[in-house]
């Protein structure tokens, strides 16, 4: 895991929540991120009341050529 991916997770956990990582089948990486919601939101699922379901969709990134 990357040093930004080890912070990311530590604000998630600060906040009550968790940081998953998930392998795309075909390439790609899916990232999980849970914190509770605040208290007087309506959740938009009832499958696990007190949450919110957001989906944010990124483009693939190309690794960085090397450097000579």
């Amino acid at each position: 895991m990357g040093l930004g991916l080890a912070v990311a997770r530590g604000f998630a956990e600060a906040m009550g929540g968790t940081l998953a990582a998930e392998d795309t089948p075909g390439g790609g990486l899916t990232m999980v991120l849970t914190v509770p919601a605040a208290s007087g939101l309506t959740p938009v699922s009832t499958d696990r009341p007190g949450t919110a379901t957001s989906y944010v969709r990124t483009g693939r990134v190309a690794p960085e050529p090397k450097r000579q």
